[in-house]
């Protein structure tokens, strides 16, 4: 599949992820992350905004101390309306890693959302 190179805009334009969690286990598994970071940079390219979802209830602590860029929701309805606004705003997804690709792929595999990770951008 041919990937698209991103301009600069389609950069700032873009929502990035990075997943927290345990990692691969010892037989091989590779559990759901328990959180994920996104940042969502300025258009004007300095700065931008960071949140933090987290996906279990363990994590009700931490969320209620910063409530303010925290969202404490289900990992598979956080990323339908992720996948949402990807697609309302023409926006991509950029993950940190091929972790990130493969977390989605594995979990969330008839989502939406694929719809936009097949535009996943070309790295210049």
């Amino acid at each position: 599949m041919k990937t698209k190179a991103l301009s600069p805009e389609d950069y700032r334009n873009a929502i990035y992820l990075d997943f927290e969690g345990e990692g691969e286990k010892r037989d091989g598994t590779i559990p759901r992350p328990h959180m994920a970071g996104f940042f969502k940079p300025n258009l004007k390219g300095k700065g931008g905004k960071y949140s933090s979802v987290f996906f279990m209830e363990s994590w009700k602590p931490v969320f209620n101390r910063f409530r303010h860029a925290a969202q404490l929701i289900d990992f598979s309805d956080y990323f339908e309306i992720l996948a949402d606004e990807l697609i309302a705003h023409d926006q991509y997804l950029v993950c940190w890693s091929i972790h990130e690709s493969m977390i989605l792929e594995r979990y969330l595999p008839s989502l939406r959302l694929c719809i936009s990770l097949l535009r996943r951008p070309k790295l210049p």
